[in-house]
């Protein structure tokens, strides 16, 4: 009897023990998995030509949010400023995004110096540090709003 019971205590230690090991790794990865912070190169994404962009994520419930600030480059000799808002539902390894934004540039010899956009695409965001978009901007020129234009875009993120 004192086997027995000898026995089924070492059995039932060692099973919470293993337990809670479980659980303390499970808390390490998802910390580790749970950035908030993106640092970001748009190719023809959210600017024109490029941009370096800080993105911050804010999560509600199954949609994280996201608001993003950059600088980028126009043409040779001047610089844009963009911000955008966008939501991307976090369900799937690749989840669709939904956003707009606004385009201003630091030089008056661009003919659009001031641009608002609507953009679309996907997201794969699975990987620990890396996240990567396709992106389709359609971009609303508020001194000309009969022109209106379409580009494709990839952003590169890296997260921190």
């Amino acid at each position: 009897m004192k086997k027995y019971l000898l026995f089924l205590f070492f059995i039932t230690c060692f099973s919470t023990f293993s337990y809670a090991q479980e659980i303390e790794i499970d808390s390490i990865s998802s910390k580790q998995t749970n950035f908030k912070n993106t640092f970001r190169f748009d190719i023809s994404g959210r600017a024109f030509y490029y941009s370096l962009n800080y993105d911050r994520k804010f999560s509600v419930k199954k949609i994280n949010l996201h608001c993003t600030i950059g600088i980028g480059d126009l043409s040779r000799r001047s610089i844009s400023l963009n911000s955008t808002f966008y939501m991307v539902p976090n369900y799937w390894k690749i989840n669709p995004i939904l956003g707009v934004g606004h385009i201003s540039s630091s030089s008056d010899n661009f003919p659009y110096s001031s641009t608002s956009l609507i953009f679309s695409g996907i997201e794969y965001n699975r990987m620990k540090r890396w996240n990567f978009q396709i992106l389709i901007t359609k971009l609303f020129f508020f001194n000309d709003p009969s022109n209106s234009q379409y580009f494709g875009g990839l952003s590169f993120g890296y997260k921190f």
